[in-house]
């Protein structure tokens, strides 16, 4: 992959498609990438549309690769229950965990249409997978800014008030 200089929250719709897109390409090979979280993803910070799933040591194939035996709490992310030290490997915590990682942000726009196909398209990665959430998306504009929901959420995820950056 090329370096792309960024910080590991979206600035934009597009960008979480992105993300949400490359992680539906690994899904469709049956491979989990077991490690999605906050500083595991890079949000360019000059291209509005770049973005990256990064650090896939741990992927392997789905129903199959088990987590590694000490594996289990992060502080940037949310692991899906079952995903544990020694458990396998399944598609469905990806996306649990990347909703749960989405959940700390909201479109900035002040539409309640917006406000609702977020939370639509949160749910149904979590329940139904990277397609489902991929179609939701397609229905926002991609330029739609998000923003960190409360300052609490910006110095915990941080450890500093990152603002508006």
């Amino acid at each position: 992959y090329k370096y792309i200089p960024g910080k590991p929250f979206p600035k934009s719709v597009a960008q979480v498609r992105a993300v949400v897109a490359h992680l539906a390409s690994a899904h469709a090979r049956q491979v989990a990438h077991g490690d999605i979280r906050g500083f595991n993803m890079v949000f360019s910070a000059k291209a509005p549309t770049e973005s990256k799933l990064i650090d896939w040591d741990l992927a392997g194939k789905a129903g199959e690769k088990r987590y590694p035996g000490q594996y289990s709490y992060v502080p940037d992310g949310v692991r899906h229950p079952k995903a544990r030290g020694g458990a396998v490997m399944e598609m469905e915590h990806d996306c649990y965990s990347l909703s749960e990682f989405l959940l700390k942000f909201t479109p900035s726009s002040q539409s309640h249409e917006d406000e609702q196909r977020w939370v639509e398209c949160l749910e149904a990665l979590k329940l139904k997978g990277t397609a489902s959430c991929l179609e939701l998306l397609s229905a926002m504009d991609p330029r739609t800014a998000l923003t960190m929901q409360s300052r609490e959420l910006r110095m915990a995820f941080h450890g500093h008030d990152i603002g508006s950056d």
